[in-house]
């Protein structure tokens, strides 16, 4: 399964989330995919992903909040996932992409992604196909997910062309109107 496919099938299943992204390709991906004020593209801070949707499902625990982490970001900031395990949101999937490499840096190895159900997530599941993401359960604490992907054979998508201050506004705009019914 291609990056690409897993995002536009998660996007799907779980329509309507607050979707933070990784730095990298994963948020060009998202952005040239569905660019939406409910998106949050990290630009730079590799391994930040996670804490930020951490932040975001603390702050909104009625929201559900689906962060698209790559699997060198997924390690290089492992001590998230105990953050995420001890806060437990009620509706935050994390979502791993793995295709062994940092792709977006040169496509060095990555260090292996470790085993997932040690990691302290109310539930963890494995995601190889569209099938199987179209069947994943809706969170009742936090999920994670591990989605074996293939390296990408087309170059990256353009990059972002809002700066991220206006990022970050739109997605904070998005967040308080999600709350009040109106975007400020």
């Amino acid at each position: 399964m291609t990056v690409r496919d897993a995002i536009s099938h998660l996007l799907r299943r779980y329509a309507g989330a607050f979707v933070v992204s990784s730095c990298g390709y994963l948020s060009r991906d998202l952005f040239a995919l569905a660019d939406r004020p409910g998106h949050f593209y990290m630009l730079g801070s590799m391994g930040m992903a996670a804490p930020l949707a951490l932040g975001v499902a603390i702050a909104r625990p009625d929201a559900l909040v689906l962060v698209l982490d790559g699997d060198g970001s997924f390690v290089m900031n492992l001590g998230a996932t105990a953050m995420i395990a001890s806060e437990a949101p009620p509706r935050l999937v994390h979502a791993v992409f793995d295709n062994g490499m940092h792709e977006s840096t040169g496509a060095q190895q990555t260090v292996p992604v470790p085993g997932y159900g040690s990691l302290g997530y109310a539930t963890t599941s494995c995601a190889p196909d569209p099938a199987a993401i179209a069947v994943l359960p809706d969170p009742d604490g936090p999920l994670l997910v591990h989605l074996p992907v293939v390296p990408r054979v087309n170059g990256p998508e353009p990059r972002i062309g809002r700066p991220p201050r206006q990022l970050a506004t739109e997605f904070s705009r998005s967040l308080r109107g999600a709350v009040t019914g109106a975007v400020r």
